[in-house]
């Protein structure tokens, strides 16, 4: 014998198939929405004859000694080299009334047996999934300034349907889909700027089917007359934890200049300061953890950032940006 069909129904609508999905490690089937029923049709040959009172179909929430057998009813039918297994969930899956409380790795037992006694077991799994995953993480990793582009990368939070598919908006403009790695993480290179501001937000998707809320939004200014910009990569606020984590930003050029960074206190007092000689297409980054020139630390509050770009024949730019420091 053999499975012919294996759904998920509501209302008579296939709507998952699970003939694939029948390693409970890695289940292939990531279901959502309302469910009220799962279908299977065998195949019956060789004079094989059903004993319909032995055989059996069964829904479990979880696996072997996990396992708990899910209320519902079955029903057996058998005609000419076929079979019916068919189990009523009852009552029926509706995220609606629910409220993410049936989410969990699910197990189909068919147990087949025959008038002779001999017995066939079929497993299946799916997970059932209606939780909208976290928000994900993101930020802006390169942006060039001669060609207006930016790469952006980031990392989804576990979910139960992972991996994500994490979709790029630029200027509320799909920019596509990637599928994060294992781990999360995501990147999308070449994004193309308009002139003037451009806003980037991200939603992940998880394999059920569920969407993030959108992220809040990262803003990038491009202008491609302007000799200096710069990408604050990080938060603007240096923070300690078991790890400090800097405040980092990425400058470029569209032409040869000398950069200088320059941190001040709210007094106009120099607090730490870097200078080099950029040339355009290059993405130097540059760090602060928070600490004077003279490698202390400097005190919680607020700070003052000014870079600047000269490129030594009288044209100069500069930008300036609020910092925090909080310990």
């Amino acid at each position: 014998m053999n499975v012919s069909d294996v759904y998920l129904k509501y209302e008579e609508e296939l709507l998952y198939n699970l003939a694939s999905s029948t390693d409970p490690a890695v289940p292939t089937v990531f279901a959502k929405g309302k469910i009220d029923k799962i279908y299977l049709r065998l195949n019956l040959v060789g004079g094989f004859e059903l004993n319909k009172s032995s055989s059996s179909i069964i829904l479990f929430r979880g696996i072997d000694e996990d396992a708990e057998e899910v209320l519902g009813s079955e029903e057996i039918k058998e005609g000419a080299g076929w079979a019916e297994f068919i189990f009523h969930i009852d009552p029926s899956f509706d995220p609606d009334v629910d409220e993410h409380s049936r989410d969990a790795l699910y197990w189909v037992d068919v147990c087949v047996v025959s008038t002779g006694d001999s017995v066939n077991d079929f497993d299946f799994y799916f997970l059932y999934d209606t939780t909208s995953p976290a928000v994900p993480d993101f930020g802006i990793t390169s942006f060039d300034a001669s060609s207006g582009t930016i790469s952006v990368s980031g990392k989804t939070w576990p979910d139960s349907s992972d991996p994500q598919q994490v979709e790029i908006f630029l200027n509320s403009t799909s920019q596509g889909v990637v599928t994060a790695d294992g781990a999360g993480n995501f990147n999308v290179d070449n994004l193309i700027l308009v002139t003037g501001d451009n806003y980037i937000v991200v939603q992940s998707t998880d394999r059920a089917g569920n969407k993030s809320e959108l992220s809040a939004s990262l803003g990038q200014r491009y202008n491609p007359q302007n000799l200096l910009s710069i990408v604050i990569r990080s938060s603007h606020v240096v923070k300690s934890g078991s790890d400090t984590i800097p405040v980092t930003i990425i400058y470029s050029v569209t032409q040869p200049a000398q950069v200088s960074i320059h941190v001040y206190n709210l007094l106009g007092e120099i607090v730490r300061e870097w200078s080099e000689w950029v040339n355009p297409g290059e993405e130097p980054e540059w760090s602060w953890l928070g600490d004077n020139m003279y490698g202390e630390t400097v005190n919680n509050g607020v700070y003052i950032l000014k870079v600047i770009a000269d490129d030594g024949a009288g044209r100069r730019e500069n930008v300036t940006k609020l910092l925090g420091v909080l310990r």
